[in-house]
C-alpha cells in the first residue's frame, strides 16, 4: 500500500511539474467550438512555457544568435508576436498584401525593446489569439484564405490556420530552448498540451 502510495504521488508530481494541469494559466475565455476549447487550453499552456523560457535568458543575452544569419534571441519572440498579429489579420479578412504586411513584421523584429516590453508583447498576442480561437464558431473555422505569396498559393481553413499557428510557435521556441544551452542555461520543462 504504501508503494502505491508513494507512486501516485510521484505521478501526480510528474503530471504537474510537465504542465498537464496547468490551469492557473488557462485564459477566461469560453470557446464556442471544441476545437477552440482544445487550442485555448493548449495556447494557455504555450504561453506559460514560452514565458518561462523568455524569463530564463537575461537581458544582456537577448541580442545572442549564433550565426549572423539568424534571429537573435528576442528577434525570434518578436517575430512570433508578430506572426499573431499576421495571422490575426488574416482571420479578420484585415490582411491587405505580403507587400503591406510583411514590412511591419521585420520593423517590428527589428525595433529596439526591453525583455520586459518582448514579455508583454508576446503575452499580449498570445491573449488575443485565444480570445479569437474561442471566438469562431463551425461556420468560422471553415472559412479560407488562399496564400497567394507562398508557392502553389495553397488554401487554408481558419482551422488550418490556427493549427500552423502552434507548429510555427513550436518550431521557433525551439531554435529559443538551442539558445539557452549555448548560453549555459537549462531551458524550462516542455509542455505539450
Amino acid at each position: 500500500m504504501k508503494n502505491l502510495f508513494i507512486t501516485a504521488i510521484a505521478v501526480l508530481g510528474f503530471i504537474v511539474s510537465t504542465g498537464f494541469t496547468n490551469k492557473d494559466h488557462e485564459p477566461k475565455v469560453k470557446a464556442k467550438t471544441a476545437f477552440g476549447e482544445e487550442m485555448v487550453t493548449i495556447m494557455g499552456n504555450q504561453k506559460t512555457y514560452t514565458l518561462e523560457l523568455l524569463n530564463l535568458m537575461p537581458e544582456e543575452n537577448f541580442n545572442y544568435r549564433p550565426d549572423e544569419e539568424v534571429r537573435s534571441y528576442g528577434e525570434l519572440f518578436k517575430h512570433l508576436a508578430g506572426s499573431f498579429q499576421l495571422q490575426q489579420k488574416v482571420l479578420k479578412g484585415t490582411f491587405t498584401t505580403i507587400e503591406q504586411e510583411f514590412p511591419a513584421v521585420a520593423q517590428l523584429e527589428k525595433s529596439d525593446m526591453s525583455k520586459q516590453a518582448i514579455i508583454d508583447l508576446v503575452a499580449q498576442e498570445f491573449d488575443n489569439m485565444m480570445v479569437m480561437m474561442a471566438d469562431m464558431s463551425e461556420k468560422d473555422l471553415k472559412k479560407s484564405f488562399t496564400f497567394s505569396f507562398i508557392p502553389g498559393s495553397p488554401t487554408k481553413s481558419y482551422e488550418q490556420i490556427f493549427v500552423f499557428s502552434r507548429d510555427h510557435l513550436t518550431h521557433h521556441r525551439g531554435q529559443a530552448t538551442t539558445y539557452l544551452r549555448l548560453n549555459g542555461i537549462k531551458p524550462a520543462q516542455y509542455r505539450g498540451w
